[in-house]
C-alpha cells in the first residue's frame, strides 16, 4: 500500500518505508529509522529538527527547533 503523508511524525510511526520529495525531485529514501535524523529531516523540509525517542515505544519523533 502507498500513502501519501505530510507529517513526518505519522510516517515514522506508521510506515515500513519513506521516500521523501521536495519539489517533485527524490530528497531520501529508506525505512524510518534513516530518514528520521536531524540532517536528512534538514534537507526535506529546510528546518531545524530535534529527533527524540518515545519513551514507550522507541520510535523516534521530529521536533522543529
Amino acid at each position: 500500500m502507498i500513502t501519501v503523508l505530510l507529517a513526518i511524525n505519522m510516517a515514522a510511526r506508521f510506515c515500513d518505508a519513506i521516500v521523501a520529495l521536495r519539489g517533485g525531485r527524490l530528497i531520501a529514501q529508506g525505512v524510518p529509522e534513516e530518514i528520521m535524523t536531524p540532517e536528512t529531516l534538514e534537507l526535506i523540509y529546510d528546518v531545524r529538527m530535534d529527533v527524540i525517542r518515545q519513551p514507550d515505544s522507541d520510535r523516534p519523533v521530529a521536533l522543529a527547533k
